[in-house]
């Protein structure tokens, strides 16, 4: 740096400052260089000399020398600044982590590698991002599909707090607080509802069915009539306002809106059980009767879309989870969507039989019966006890004309469980098929005694009795059939042979 200096008889003294040569800058030299030999450094000189300068020419040198010199203050005052914002900045940040809650500590010890892989990848989520709900809300999610109540709890409260206008985390932790806390259940779905804006019917009717089963019948019914505002024909809620219209003792109008679910897939089962009590109620047990007996043929009801649980579905793996969600493609009839996961799963786990009985279901409702055959085999060699698997590996071989096979597997069925109506229907269809009606008519005859409404069986045993040439035996099995049936016309036609 350079400067001026006074000496003590007021003369002006020049300071010098040697620099580098190779860092010189003419920038920095006011008024005149000089190289020192020796050194090969250059020398800046100062001098208020008349021969190398006038007075003016020294006023503007001093003027822009002060301009120069305020600037690189301000710029060093600057770059303090910047400094001490970024220090400033880091200092909030590293309090922000310190402070930051906590997740809970769970052990992943003896998991499922496929489970301990998704908690972790949450966890770590958790810890980068520590005031972000959604890593908070899909952490919670994950706890509970893998029965961490209490920490999943913890989680959405905070989930909550850091998204307060999300519905998933409410709705959520709401499902997570049953049955333990029903009071506390139920305002988490209040608040999910009011936040959902109804984008779908299920949040409102999950709602409205807790509600009810609590005895709120009068909140319930305000729910599904909010849903059938906007979806008039929604199955669930017409089935909800039946119900609650039964707990109060209305039972013809439960009656007809009851009627009106059981004509819907996602409620023909349910609604028939409800029939049957509604037609005690009201003095028709033949109908009562019936209603019980469509029930029973009825497979099961197919659940209704809800599309926070297809979301969470993403932090669910492992066996369990896929099972269960593969369950609910197959019964919400998503079989292209519903194979993959369980043709994943038995690649994974390929020692569970679960697995390969899912996949056997899933390619027999594709009508894949090769390697329907191939996953039910499959599960009957990891499960040579279950009589599913041999019933179900028998009814594809029967359905392939594979009779000798089927039954064997049939065989193996009602010797595991003697009891089972159907094994024994399935027996006699085949040992039809194989021309040995004598033999078949004693599996029918099992299969009537075990399930005196199995209408089929009935049937099945009359024309086994045809074949075998006992044509009184027929006709009295064919009454026997008309009873149970009155309205099918299968009897009547079955009745031309005699």
């Amino acid at each position: 740096m350079f400067g001026r200096g006074d000496d003590r008889e007021g003369r002006w003294r020049p300071h010098i400052a040697v620099e580098n040569h190779d860092r010189y800058d003419s920038a920095d030299c006011s008024i005149s260089t000089c190289c020192v030999p020796d050194n090969d450094s250059c020398v800046e000189l100062m001098t208020t000399d008349s021969e190398f300068s006038s007075p003016n020419t020294n006023a503007l040198e001093a003027t822009d020398a002060g301009r120069t010199h305020r600037s690189r203050w301000l710029g060093r005052l600057l770059i303090a600044a910047i400094i001490l914002l970024a220090a400033v900045a880091g200092l909030t940040y590293g309090i922000r982590r310190l402070t930051a809650p906590q997740p809970p500590v769970v052990s992943l010890d003896g998991l499922d590698p496929a489970i301990a892989g998704v908690l972790g990848q949450c966890y770590e989520t958790v810890n980068r991002y520590p005031r972000t709900g959604a890593a908070w809300g899909w952490l919670g999610t994950a706890l509970m599909a893998y029965d961490y109540k209490g920490e999943a709890q913890e989680c959405f409260e905070h989930a909550e707090a850091m998204s307060a206008t999300d519905p998933r985390w409410p709705y959520f932790h709401g499902l997570s607080m049953f049955p333990e806390d029903t009071a506390g259940g139920l305002e988490k779905l209040r608040r999910a509802v009011d936040l959902s804006q109804d984008d779908s019917s299920a949040a409102r009717n999950r709602l409205a069915k807790i509600l009810a089963e609590a005895g709120s019948l009068d909140e319930a019914e305000l729910h599904f009539r909010r849903v059938q505002q906007r979806w008039p024909n929604d199955p669930d809620a017409v089935l909800g306002l039946g119900k609650v219209a039964f707990s109060r003792g209305e039972f013809q109008e439960s009656l007809e809106l009851v009627s009106q679910a059981a004509t819907n897939r996602h409620t023909a089962k349910a609604s028939r059980q409800v029939l049957a009590k509604i037609h005690y109620r009201l003095g028709n047990e033949e109908a009562a009767r019936q209603a019980i007996l469509e029930m029973q043929r009825l497979p099961e009801d197919v659940p209704a879309k809800d599309p926070f649980v297809d979301e969470a579905a993403m932090v669910w793996t492992g066996r369990k989870a896929w099972l269960e969600h593969t369950v609910r493609l197959y019964r919400q009839g998503r079989i292209e969507e519903a194979l993959p996961l369980a043709e994943r799963t038995v690649q994974i786990y390929p020692e569970s039989p679960d697995a390969w009985a899912m996949l056997g279901r899933l390619k027999v409702r594709n009508e894949d019966l090769p390697n329907a055959q191939i996953a039910w085999g499959k599960t009957v060699d990891l499960a040579p006890e279950s009589v599913e698997a041999h019933m179900e590996l028998g009814i594809v071989l029967l359905q392939q004309g594979k009779l000798e096979d089927a039954k064997l597997e049939f065989d193996q069925t009602v010797k595991l469980n003697p009891s089972l109506s159907d094994g024994h229907h399935n027996l006699g269809l085949t040992l039809v098929s194989l021309n040995q009606p004598e033999a078949a008519v004693k599996s029918f005859q099992e299969a009537v005694r075990l399930k005196p409404d199995h209408f089929d069986s009935y049937l099945g045993l009359a024309d086994a009795f045809i074949r075998a040439g006992n044509k009184d035996a027929a006709r009295a099995t064919l009454e026997d059939a008309i009873r149970v049936r009155p309205s099918d016309p299968r009897a009547e036609k079955l009745r031309e042979r005699l």
